[in-house]
């Protein structure tokens, strides 16, 4: 299977730049195919990004993201109403969640906004770091979860979403819609999992959240959800416990 290092770059590739081709757009009345040139011209696009992803096998998470919003930025078709990629599944948090800033302080994440810095975790350096936000996807559901830990801080979020737990690696609540949504495998998260958290920049000391409840339920009413798209670490720190920036665009 595709691992966590490997995984997004894949997801990136196989399921990102294939979804151009034959690209619809939300901001019109109709919802009319491209034109064919315009077709072309994606497919042609597709075809030598996924050219390169085979003769280069691997490419960081960051140099995929900055080609590919680079590229669907010059495609109008392809964004919203502010400019920003659409994102259809995004998997995400409640308003209020508390995301860790450089700094060690917290701000909510419905109030952090493009280029603001956060703080990520390097994976290959072991350490905590400073990142900057590339984008906030919103929208609404009324599927959530609930998850408990044993210091009494609660997140909720998309049953969907990432969670990096100690000893299993990335983990969600829903690990198949995970997979086919984010095109990468992920574990169950379940009741004594141990979520990973560091607070402060250039920090690798490590604390962790022991997961002692979860509670999926459905709302009557939708609410607005939202993630952070990251550079250069693919993650953040939402309510003291490392999440990924997971996000299905178009």
């Amino acid at each position: 299977g595709i691992n966590a290092e490997y995984g997004d770059s894949y997801w990136f590739f196989s399921s990102f730049v294939p979804k151009l081709v034959g690209l619809k757009t939300n901001t019109m009345s109709s919802s009319k195919d491209l034109p064919a040139k315009k077709q072309l011209e994606l497919l042609k696009k597709e075809k030598e990004v996924l050219q390169q992803m085979l003769s280069i096998k691997v490419i960081k998470t960051s140099d995929a993201c900055k080609e590919l919003v680079s590229y669907i930025k010059t495609t109008p078709e392809a964004l919203d109403k502010s400019g920003n990629p659409f994102c259809e599944k995004p998997s995400c948090f409640v308003e209020g969640t508390l995301v860790t800033l450089p700094t060690g302080n917290f701000q909510p994440i419905e109030d952090l906004k493009q280029n603001d810095e956060i703080l990520t975790f390097n994976f290959e350096l072991n350490k905590s770091e400073k990142g900057h936000i590339v984008h906030k996807p919103e929208s609404f559901t009324g599927r959530l979860i609930e998850i408990t830990f044993d210091d009494g801080s609660i997140i909720s979020s998309t049953p969907n979403h990432p969670y990096h737990v100690e000893g299993k690696g990335w983990c969600s609540f829903d690990p198949k819609d995970t997979l086919t949504n984010y095109g990468i495998p992920v574990d169950r998260l379940m009741v004594g999992d141990q979520c990973i958290g560091i607070f402060k920049e250039d920090s690798n000391e490590k604390t962790v959240k022991r997961v002692v409840n979860v509670k999926e339920f459905e709302r009557e009413d939708s609410v607005k959800v939202m993630t952070l798209m990251v550079e250069p670490n693919n993650n953040f720190f939402a309510n003291s416990v490392l999440v990924h920036n997971k996000c299905t665009i178009i």
